[in-house]
C-alpha cells in the first residue's frame, strides 16, 4: 500500500472513531435512550373560549387521494387536526399556521365551525377526551 493511501486510511479510521465516541452525536444520543432534545406532550387539555379564539387557521395541501384540500373547504364543520410527524419537511411550514398551538408531537387541535382553534390536547389523546371536545364545539351556538 502506498504511504499516502495508508495515511488517508489511518486518518479516516481516526475520524470515524472520533465521531462514534462523540456524546453529542445523533448516534450517541439515540443509544442513550434519554430522549434528549425531544419535547413530549403531557396530555394536558386546553379549551379556548369562543371570545378569545384567534383568527381561523389557514391550511392547504393535497389529500392522500391526490385532491387539493384546505381548511376553507371545511367551513361550517368542526375539524380535528393531529400533528404527529416532526420529521415532515412540508409540515414544518404548515405548523407555523397553527398559531404556536402545536409545540410538541403529538398535538391534537379541534377547530370550530369558523376554523378557529377551540381546543388542544398537548400529547396523546384518548377517544373519549377527543369525542368530548368535539361534542362541546359542535354544541356551540
Amino acid at each position: 500500500m502506498r504511504p499516502a493511501a495508508l495515511l488517508a486510511a489511518a486518518a479516516l479510521t481516526l475520524s470515524i472513531a472520533a465521531c462514534a465516541q462523540d456524546p453529542n452525536s445523533i448516534s450517541a444520543q439515540a443509544k442513550a435512550g434519554d430522549r434528549k432534545g425531544y419535547v413530549s406532550g403531557d396530555g394536558s387539555v386546553e379549551k379556548i373560549a369562543s371570545g378569545t379564539r384567534q383568527e381561523p387557521v389557514k391550511l392547504t395541501g393535497t389529500t392522500l387521494e391526490g385532491r387539493k384540500w384546505s381548511t376553507a373547504d371545511a367551513s361550517g364543520k368542526v375539524v380535528v387536526i393531529n400533528v404527529w410527524g416532526s420529521w415532515c419537511g412540508p409540515c414544518g411550514v404548515l405548523i407555523l399556521a397553527l398559531q404556536g398551538k402545536a409545540p410538541t408531537v403529538p398535538t391534537t387541535l379541534v377547530l370550530d365551525k369558523s376554523g378557529r382553534i377551540a381546543a388542544r390536547v398537548n400529547g396523546q389523546v384518548t377517544a373519549s377526551t377527543l369525542t368530548g371536545l368535539v361534542d362541546d364545539v359542535l354544541a356551540e351556538a
